[in-house]
């Protein structure tokens, strides 16, 4: 009996169509990020479809990365050879976090990084050490949906340039975003007028901090939650607290409570931390900060729904 096979296979060509194919790499590219280095070297034709992928969201991190310097050094030269508009169409993410060694990313570098990527969407800032005003200037004149900057006194510094250039880019464009340690932050921020979400953390709700024992300089917490809640687009203000900390949560609530804080956009938040891996990248890019309070939120307004359907 003879077997005939109607398809002719080749070692040269793809049996699949084209674009099939080039869907299938993508997929598998965004889904497991580890593999995307393999991918690439396939052939000629997938490098040209994973590439944009890999520079898409780019991470560095002491805590993710064994060797963030020699990383960072080894991407700094790959930059080198890539056109501005290859890095404009494609960084759209950029996660820089440092804690035992602040030198290894310098001012320099950190402005070298947000002047080359022009079309950044995401930015979490996570720097100890200072920033000259320019690089603040820089971040304001990008296209930023997403931005974490983890201390206040660098919040103060990016709302005072976003504030100081006429229609800056970012308040035009800015939706989400997490204020540390709200009640220093002195710089008014109604200009981003984008803004629908807004995390907090429960360490500002502190008993010390809220009974009036901060600085002199801070502004009330209140004051603070209350211009968060009259910025126009606002759909959500979270407070997020560590789930092993129960206390968090009662403090918090009873602040919101004595304070007749009540709108129903304020949502309180368990919240583990950053993830540990480059489950990062779903945890910015597809709104993992958020999922849980948008979900509170939601039952919140189903059981006021339903109240006043009993109620009627």
């Amino acid at each position: 009996m003879t077997l005939e096979f109607p398809i002719s296979f080749s070692r040269t060509h793809p049996t699949l169509p084209t674009e099939l194919e080039r869907d299938i790499f993508e997929i598998a590219a965004w889904a497991f990020p580890d593999m995307r280095l393999p991918l690439q070297l396939v052939a000629k034709r997938t490098r040209i479809w994973i590439e944009p992928i890999v520079y898409h969201s780019l991470m560095f991190s002491q805590d993710l990365n064994t060797d963030v310097k020699r990383r960072l050094s080894s991407f700094l030269e790959q930059m080198k050879v890539k056109p501005a508009s290859f890095l404009h169409k494609n960084v759209k993410a950029l996660f820089v976090e440092e804690e035992s060694e602040p030198e290894t990313f310098s001012p320099s570098t950190v402005a070298h990084l947000l002047e080359s990527f022009t079309g950044l969407r995401w930015l979490l800032l996570g720097i100890t050490s200072p920033l000259p005003p320019e690089i603040y200037t820089i971040i304001a004149n990008r296209p930023l949906k997403h931005v974490i900057i983890g201390d206040s006194t660098f919040i103060n510094a990016f709302l005072a340039a976003s504030l100081s250039i006429p229609n800056s880019l970012v308040s035009q464009t800015l939706t989400h975003t997490h204020f540390a340690n709200i009640a220093s932050i002195r710089q008014p921020f109604d200009h981003l007028k984008q803004l629908t979400h807004v995390s907090l953390s429960s360490e500002d709700f502190d008993v010390d901090s809220a009974s009036g024992e901060s600085s002199d300089e801070d502004v009330p917490l209140s004051d603070s939650i209350a211009q968060i809640l009259a910025l126009p687009n606002l759909l959500l203000c979270q407070v997020l607290y560590d789930p092993e900390e129960s206390e968090e949560k009662i403090m918090v609530e009873s602040f919101l409570k004595e304070h007749k804080l009540t709108d129903e956009r304020l949502v309180v938040v368990a919240f583990e931390g950053l993830p540990e891996t480059s489950d990062w990248q779903d945890f910015f890019l597809f709104n993992g900060l958020w999922k849980e309070g948008e979900r509170l939120l939601a039952e919140k307004r189903r059981l006021m729904v339903s109240v006043a359907v009993q109620t009627d």
